[in-house]
Order: structure tokens, then C-alpha cells, then sequence
């Protein structure tokens, strides 16, 4: 065997483990970082799939891949298992409600809400006053998509607070209002930590989302009137 084949088959074993290890550096899951020419590193364009099916690249000085986004699991919004069932008084519309609100601080007055039905008018809202006024404070607002013009009234009494609630809405060609009245008890008649679970809870309760679920169970119970 003579040296010019020994030197010819050396330079073929190096190209084979130069190749392998080009190959190995650059599958998925391993990045060989390379400086660029503004001094910068360059990342090789590789990508992740993302459990939400986006995908992300590499980045940063190790070149690693950038986090995927969260994926947020949806649940609910509207939780009426154990609701009942009440209709307008023209027995046009039926609406689900929870029987109770499940609170210690805010107990139900006017309830079930009471629905009431204007057929075949035009949806309008006139935005005014104060909440602690007679006419209580009337203004516009839009919950998961639908508009609603919303009048809110505020009475004291013997330590608690009377709160009725207007709602009107479009239904179909019908607009339609939902009232009721709440009370919540002044909590700064309670020593801690009562007062502080008083407070926490009354913050938390939000009237809008719970009428929106209401109004979400709303449908025609008659085609004839």
C-alpha cells in the first residue's frame, strides 16, 4: 500500500466526520450559535410547534427557542345548572336566573328580575343623572357584545344600601328591560375581619356579567303574539 493511497483515503475519512458533525449540529433541538458581521449572533432558522399550533424560532445569544404561547383554556360564562325559569308578562319571552347569589353581604330584594317587553320599538338610551339622585343615573354600556342601557339607583336604610337595577336591551325586534333591586349591607358596621370579607365580597360581585348570563337564556316562548 503505497503512501499517495494512505493520504487519499485520511482526507476522505475527514470530509466523512466533518460532514457528520455539520449534520449533527444542526437538527432540531440543537443550535450552534455564529457571530454575524455587525457583531450580533446569528441563530440558524429552525422552528417549534407550539401546542396552539404557532410555531417560534430561535433567539437570544444561545440561540434557544422562544417560549410558546400560553394556551388558556376557556371555561364557561354561563353557569346556570340550578337556575329557574321565569317569563315576561306577556308570555312572550322566557330568561333563566339563579335562585340565589350564593353572597353574605348582598342579599336579593325584587327577585326574580322582572322582564318586560316593548314590541316593534327602536333602541335608544339618554344618558343622565347620578346614582344617588331620585331618577337614579342612567348611561350606555356594551357587556360580551350587546348594548345595553343600563339605570343604576342607590337608597339607603338602616345600615345597608338598596341598589335597583335597570337594564334595557334590543331583542330581536323587540326591546326589552330587565329590573330588580339588591341590598348590600354597610360594612363598615362589622368589626375584622368581617368587614374586610364584606368589602372583598361586594367588590367582586359584578351585576353587568350576571345580567348578561340572564339575558343570554332569553329566547321566544310564543311566535304568535
Amino acid at each position: 500500500m503505497n503512501r499517495t493511497y494512505l493520504l487519499v483515503v485520511g482526507a476522505l475519512a475527514a470530509v466523512g466526520l466533518l460532514i457528520v458533525a455539520a449534520i449533527a449540529s444542526t437538527r432540531v433541538g440543537v443550535s450552534t450559535p455564529t457571530p454575524s458581521g455587525n457583531g450580533q449572533t446569528a441563530c440558524t432558522m429552525e422552528a417549534k410547534l407550539c401546542p396552539d399550533g404557532s410555531y417560534v424560532g430561535r433567539t437570544g445569544p444561545a440561540c434557544a427557542f422562544a417560549a410558546c404561547p400560553v394556551v388558556v383554556t376557556p371555561t364557561s360564562t354561563l353557569p346556570t345548572a340550578g337556575w329557574k325559569t321565569a317569563t315576561d308578562a306577556t308570555q312572550t319571552y322566557s330568561f333563566s336566573y339563579p335562585p340565589t347569589l350564593g353572597t353574605n353581604y348582598v342579599s336579593l330584594v325584587d327577585w326574580p328580575p322582572v322582564l318586560k317587553t316593548e314590541k316593534a320599538t327602536t333602541f335608544r338610551c339618554a344618558e343622565a343623572g347620578s346614582e344617588t339622585a331620585s331618577a337614579g343615573k342612567t348611561e350606555r354600556t356594551t357587556i360580551n357584545g350587546r348594548e345595553y342601557c343600563v339605570t343604576r339607583e342607590s337608597e339607603g336604610a338602616a345600615g345597608s344600601v338598596y341598589r335597583q337595577y335597570a337594564f334595557v336591551f334590543a331583542n330581536e325586534n323587540d326591546v326589552l328591560t330587565l329590573t330588580f333591586t339588591l341590598r348590600y349591607v354597610q360594612c363598615g358596621n362589622y368589626d375584622e375581619p368581617n368587614a374586610s370579607n364584606c368589602t372583598a365580597e361586594q367588590s367582586s360581585l359584578d351585576v353587568d356579567k350576571l345580567v348578561d348570563q340572564m339575558t343570554q337564556t332569553i329566547h321566544r316562548v310564543s311566535l304568535l303574539q
